[in-house]
């Protein structure tokens, strides 16, 4: 019996350790790990926000950490929690806001967004890997961190470039074939 107490004591912190926030845009929920991706360098196509929402009863603590740069030497990256921009220009291991942390208060949010105009390397993609995590009272860290990644990838075809192209879509009759017609020439 106390076996099972204990179980249920810890299952029920767990969950509750893991379900303190959520990462949105618009009405669109990400998951951990989500990659995050523009084609442009220039502004405001690279500029790229969501935002972290308190889904618990308390208020959160929460700091931003760099925890790989791949294809780029974090110059020109801007982390930007609300309206407070830091500096360009990210080191790995560097958190974001350097002193105390940002708290959000039950059923509150907070924006966050990243701007870069780092082309990187040559090689692409060009990521930026971020995590967010909680703090407890002593500012340590606790729970599950949220994971995410700013990529740029000029090869990458943006929401706005995949409607602006015609390309029709046809009805057929046979289970062999399908037809299609596009302003440009289509590889399989």
């Amino acid at each position: 019996m106390k076996s099972s107490l204990i179980f249920l004591f810890l299952l029920f912190f767990v969950i509750k350790v893991q379900a303190q926030f959520t990462i949105t845009h618009n009405t669109e929920t990400y998951s951990n790990g989500v990659i995050l991706t523009t084609n442009s360098l220039t502004a405001p196509d690279n500029e790229i926000g969501f935002y972290l929402n308190n889904t618990s009863e308390e208020i959160i603590k929460y700091k931003i950490a760099s925890t790989q740069l791949v294809n780029n030497n974090g110059s020109t990256m801007q982390v930007c929690i609300g309206v407070a921009c830091y500096p360009p220009g990210v080191t790995l291991g560097e958190v974001f806001p350097p002193s105390s942390p940002v708290s959000v208060e039950p059923s509150e949010n907070s924006y966050i967004h990243l701007i870069s105009s780092n082309a990187g390397t040559g090689s692409f993609p060009v990521d930026f890997v971020f995590k967010i995590y909680l703090l407890d009272d002593n500012n340590v860290e606790t729970g599950t961190p949220f994971y995410f990644t700013y990529r740029y990838d000029p090869n990458a075809i943006s929401i706005a470039d995949t409607f602006a192209q015609s390309t029709s879509v046809f009805p057929t009759y046979s289970s062999d074939f399908i037809h299609v017609q596009a302003q440009e020439r289509v590889q399989s």
